[in-house]
């Protein structure tokens, strides 16, 4: 990746909320409301557990790591020494650059002396004079500021020397490369896991139709259907405009939960209603050129098949128009930056997996997940024949679905985490911590659960988690 790019390794650490991961109105106006969260964690926890994918991922030498929103036990992370000089910089050996999160500085002089080297998106606290006032008076050593100097232009030496570096220099770039074509398509088929698969339902072979159903079979991130407003397709959100409630939902509710301008607990729609989900949201979504859905792959599969297909993408509770043939119900589930999910499942796609297992007794779901996804409502349904966890494919989605439903390729993913049968059972980890009476400016997330998360959680001795 590194040929005139320099990698950012992020977010440094402990980042495991949205909610209060900034402070009110993003800390524009300091010490105004609602503080962020801190993320309270264990010395030995840190160490065997948050801070290890970043010592794996050094020893790819990345230029640049990125520091967080949130305090970690008190400080916030791109103020923390323990964190930035004392982890990344002398435990982890790290000599790249520690850049902020946009926004994530709420003070100066602290921030460079705590082992930061770049603040973006600018600094609110520090000008080039009062920086050169802090050394001039010895709050700042001159060798701290050659030491940042030296590791930003290091990187830029080393990863991305660039004759005329200048933002507004080059014309659009296609950036596509076709060699790649085979990997995207590769990652999005080993990506899916086959969890049910009753009755030889899949692979499917020639059949004479199909019925297919649900909101994520058609449409993308760049399809007209989903009104292609820039900010929302820059962040993997255009095919994310309403609540299943039919509330809509905009670039005005994005921009102010980004603000932590909203009460708590907030969150963003639990579904992409408007179109296939490829990506999470937020600023590290993917903005492919093209996607190719779920409904444009089976269309050409069936042309191949002579196979009829019989297709509704809009309701609810559908009509089976060919009982006697497979049918297929395309759901998914959103989950972005800036809120955290409110619930695991929603009643409106697990009520159309329903409508649809009532009518045909041979019902295959596919789901397209950011993030775990409950499916206990209907995942014993005797009609229910296969059920497929297809997760966040980015642009071949669709042809990837038709690699592993067709039988092209076996379904060889695994989960990478436990499902639960009911929410209650991932108990205090499953909602983000709020302020309280004893926090009511500092909101504080104690890591009690140590180094029992996820799939270590169910063999925890004091967990009644019930997969």
């Amino acid at each position: 990746m590194q040929q005139s790019v320099i990698a950012c390794v992020k977010h440094l650490i402990a980042n495991e909320q949205e909610t209060n991961r900034l402070p009110f109105l993003a800390g524009l106006i300091p010490q105004l409301g609602i503080q962020s969260v801190s993320s309270n964690p264990d010395d030995r926890t840190v160490h065997e557990l948050y801070l290890w994918p970043f010592y794996d991922a050094l020893r790819a030498e990345p230029g640049a790591m990125m520091c967080s929103y949130n305090m970690i036990n008190g400080s916030y992370g791109c103020q923390n020494s323990k964190l930035l000089n004392g982890l990344a910089k002398t435990e982890l050996g790290f000599q790249g650059f520690i850049v902020s999160d946009w926004f994530a500085v709420h003070t100066g002089i602290a921030a460079n002396n705590a082992g930061l080297d770049m603040v973006m998106p600018s600094s609110n606290q520090l000008t080039p004079q009062s920086l050169a006032r802090a050394v001039a008076n010895g709050s700042v050593s001159s060798s701290r500021l050659d030491d940042q100097a030296t590791r930003i232009l290091a990187a830029a030496y080393r990863y991305a020397h660039l004759q005329k570096p200048d933002f507004n220099a080059h014309a659009a770039v296609d950036a596509r490369d076709p060699a790649a074509a085979s990997t995207l398509l590769q990652s999005a088929v080993e990506g899916q896991v086959l969890v049910k698969n009753s009755r030889s339902a899949l692979p499917l072979n020639k059949p004479r139709a199909l019925n297919l159903f649900g909101y994520d079979a058609v449409g993308g991130l760049n399809s007209s259907s989903t009104g292609g407003d820039g900010v929302l397709q820059a962040v993997g959100l255009a095919n994310t405009r309403a609540y299943t409630d039919g509330r809509p939902w905009g670039v005005a509710d994005l921009a102010a939960s980004f603000a932590e301008i909203l009460p708590n607990p907030h969150a963003g729609p639990t579904v992409a209603l408007n179109g296939i989900l490829i990506t999470g949201g937020g600023s590290g979504a993917i903005t492919p050129s093209f996607s190719v859905s779920p409904f444009d792959a089976f269309q050409q599969q069936a042309g191949v098949d002579n196979t009829t297909l019989y297709t509704d993408f809009v309701s609810g509770a559908p009509t089976v128009k060919d009982p006697d043939a497979p049918c297929i119900v395309f759901i998914n589930t959103q989950s972005s930056e800036s809120w955290d999910r409110s619930s695991l499942f929603d009643d409106y796609s697990d009520n159309l997996v329903k409508s649809v297992a009532a009518q045909c007794s041979n019902t295959i779901v596919s789901i397209h997940n950011a993030g775990p996804r409950i499916v206990d409502a209907w995942i014993e349904h005797p009609n229910v024949t296969a059920v497929l966890f297809a997760h966040t494919p980015g642009q071949e989605s669709g042809n990837a679905l038709v690699e592993v439903m067709y039988g092209k390729q076996s379904p060889s993913g695994r989960m990478p985490y436990t499902l639960a049968k009911r929410e209650a059972d991932y108990g205090a980890l499953l909602e983000p911590s709020l302020p309280d009476k004893q926090n009511p400016v500092f909101p504080q997330s104690d890591f009690s659960e140590g180094l029992n998360i996820d799939v270590r959680s169910p063999d925890s001795p004091e967990n009644s988690f019930d997969a």
